[in-house]
């Protein structure tokens, strides 16, 4: 059975595992959200710089095109490899 608990400073709930919160259980809330905050500012301060920079937004651009290249080359080696060899294609379609 969980329960929660409000925290007043951010109007956030705290869950535990048994019976009331703890002290620790509220620690490691805390820890956890300042850790998330952080990440939060770090990602708008980059979404920010790569805003602000053509440069930046071309290398993005380039790196989601090679990924999606790379994944359908993937695709195509793979389905190149259970293709077998011309002579075995040719057979398995005589016998359909």
């Amino acid at each position: 059975m969980t329960s929660s608990k409000r925290c007043l400073q951010r109007n956030r709930t705290v869950r535990c595992h048994e019976g009331q919160p703890t002290r620790s259980c509220y620690r490691i809330w805390m820890v956890r959200q300042e850790e998330l905050d952080a990440l939060i500012t770090r990602k708008e301060m980059f979404e920010a710089e790569l805003y602000h920079s053509q440069v930046k937004q071309e290398a993005v651009s380039l790196h989601e095109k090679l990924q999606e290249l790379e994944l359908r080359r993937d695709a195509m080696v793979a389905e190149d490899k259970s293709m077998g060899s011309p002579q075995e294609e040719r057979d398995r379609l005589f016998k359909q």
